[in-house]
């Protein structure tokens, strides 16, 4: 994929609008129709961005999956940057949620195929960052298709500045994307379908506030409410495959997105989500060794405990051991006065 010309792309209509772009329905030379993308004009005005654009279009162009949108090129010219996609005409998940509840087994076959285009993008070392329904799109199949990378983050490339890279939607963002956005690699991608998955199913995010700070500080210091809370015929397996991939820490996500999709496969086969034991304590390590920890101190102070009970008292000189036969009522002593 090569730069292209602005004048082989006749622009028809706006059809979309987002933090750092504009999104037209366009046509080639050959009369196709396009997605143009065009880059605002303060971000085309930052040489950082401009040299972060050029290199993931370039990246873009070589990724190549069923549920990716395709880049077909780009436009570098003039102070214009435009990122040339091919047009996805059935419209987005954001309209179809919209629209009205949807079948659980087409929710999962949806988040299923999307994971798995951004697994691609992951294997390129593409992660997006800014994933939700209004970013995964039908084309005239009905196949979905992930779009929108222009926040996306290659691994090893060029950080961009920390208000560059806070970019996202609060309530689909992950926790350590809100903490630490320089550092956020491949399992906020996991955390964010969690999210689309949630609303999916129920209709509505984990968390959303009134404000985009309120979000954030709900997103990284609360628990998210089971998903059953809001659609009580959702199973139980799948509220914790949901719930697996919204872990705050990420180590106790799925370990990806191929992995996420492969959980959610196992389901639609009727296979048991794996709970308790040994998938507990991978999952939760450090909660585990307080626990444990704390169940031998309870053993010991138990085992000490009897000891000191047992302990014989003191005894006078002549006293004699008593004596009993097997399985005896206990000796009763006697009070003053008192005839045994």
């Amino acid at each position: 994929m090569g730069p292209a010309r602005a004048s082989q792309y006749f622009i028809h209509r706006q059809i979309g609008e987002g933090g750092m772009s504009v999104v037209y329905v366009a046509s080639d030379a050959h009369g196709n129709q396009v997605a143009v993308k065009r880059l605002k004009d303060e971000f085309a005005s930052d040489p950082e961005f401009v040299k972060r654009f050029l290199q993931e279009a370039e990246i873009m162009g070589t990724l190549r999956h069923p549920h990716l949108a395709q880049a077909i090129d780009y436009v570098a010219a003039h102070g214009e940057f435009l990122l040339v996609e091919e047009f996805l005409s059935g419209g987005s998940l954001a309209d179809r949620i919209g629209r009205g509840p949807i079948l659980q087994q087409q929710a999962l076959l949806w988040c299923r195929d999307a994971l798995l285009g951004v697994d691609c993008a992951h294997q390129k070392g593409i992660l997006h960052r800014d994933l939700k329904p209004g970013n995964l799109m039908f084309d005239a199949h009905g196949n979905i298709k992930v779009t929108d990378f222009g926040i996306a983050k290659v691994f090893g490339g060029p950080k961009l500045t920390r208000t560059r890279s806070e970019m996202g939607t609060p309530a689909y963002m992950s926790p350590e994307q809100i903490r630490t956005p320089q550092e956020a690699y491949h399992l906020t991608d996991v955390y964010s379908m969690g999210v689309v998955l949630y609303e999916l199913l129920t209709r509505r995010v984990p968390f959303e506030r009134s404000g985009d700070f309120d979000t954030k500080q709900a997103v990284v210091k609360e628990t998210p409410p089971p998903p059953r809370l809001y659609n009580a015929e959702i199973p139980r397996d799948l509220e914790r495959i949901v719930l697996k991939a919204l872990e705050k820490d990420p180590n106790s996500r799925f370990g990806g997105c191929a992995e996420f999709a492969a959980q959610i496969d196992a389901y639609l086969q009727g296979r048991p989500f794996p709970s308790g034991g040994a998938s507990w304590i991978r999952n939760h390590p450090r909660l585990t060794v307080v626990l444990v920890a704390g169940a031998v101190l309870i053993v010991l102070l138990m085992i000490l405990s009897s000891a000191v009970r047992a302990a014989p008292g003191p005894r006078s000189a002549t006293a004699k051991p008593i004596t009993r036969p097997a399985f005896a009522p206990p000796h009763r002593e006697t009070s003053p006065g008192e005839t045994r």
